[in-house]
């Protein structure tokens, strides 16, 4: 449920409204609110937003579109179970909203919940068929659990067919080289996604990885090293996928 499908589900939530007074009101207040949290959201008052969401849900706790967005804003807040839990009130009271099942399998991903987040992005996927991000998000919870590897190559592939270079599914597919031991294919994608985007500390983690796996010892530590002077949190979820130099 993208902005501008938020902004339209409000256009005609106003139009059917309007035989109504009372209901072109209350409709108009919701309206202006969830206008408002939208604006905040686009400019990162995450804080804000959610202040103006609240009491809007506490008085309608089944408006659809006003839940999806303070999904979003939880997200942005880094509270995924949050998120999550504004996530399964969406699908509960519109079981074909694809994006919320997108968005609540990438809210579980961030929080390392990859077997809870694989059933989503196939419900999504059915509802989406060929999507390129669904693929490539499917592909890289497949990944980090160590499951099903062929078709999560096969998932990224696909991905790759449909959105060309980018570098966050090429990282997924790296991901997947080492996880085969193919750690030629994951020297190879994950040095394609560093390329395209050198600020791409997962890449580059997985590049040194993979390049110390397939012998190429001072050229991989250079790239750890170099991730590491960032932080831990790159090599923490590494070694949460059980993969460490």
């Amino acid at each position: 449920m993208t902005r501008m499908r938020i902004l339209a589900g409000l256009a005609a939530a106003l139009a059917v409204s309007a035989a109504s007074g009372t209901a072109l009101a209350q409709s108009s207040d919701r309206t202006a609110v969830l206008a408002k949290a939208q604006a905040e959201f686009d400019r990162g008052d995450y804080a804000a937003a959610l202040a103006d969401l609240n009491p809007l849900l506490e008085r309608e706790p089944n408006f659809v579109l006003g839940l999806f967005l303070r999904g979003k804003v939880y997200s942005g807040l880094g509270n995924q179970a949050e998120a999550v839990r504004a996530y399964d009130r969406v699908i509960a009271l519109d079981p074909r909203e694809s994006e919320a099942y997108y968005n609540r399998g990438t809210a579980n991903a961030d929080r390392g919940e990859y077997a809870l987040a694989l059933p989503d992005y196939d419900r999504y996927l059915t509802l989406n068929p060929g999507n390129a991000d669904g693929l490539a998000n499917r592909c890289q919870a497949r990944a980090a659990l160590n499951r099903e590897l062929d078709k999560a190559k096969a998932d990224c592939d696909d991905s790759l067919r449909r959105q060309p270079n980018d570098p966050i599914t090429l990282a997924s597919r790296g991901l997947v080289g080492l996880r085969k031991g193919d750690y030629a294919a994951a020297v190879a994608d994950y040095g394609a996604a560093v390329a395209l985007n050198p600020k791409n500390t997962i890449a580059r983690y997985g590049l040194g990885l993979a390049r110390l796996r397939s012998g190429q010892e001072e050229a991989g530590r250079a790239d750890i090293a170099s991730v590491n002077a960032v932080g831990p949190g790159v090599a923490d979820r590494f070694a949460g996928w059980g993969l460490k130099p």
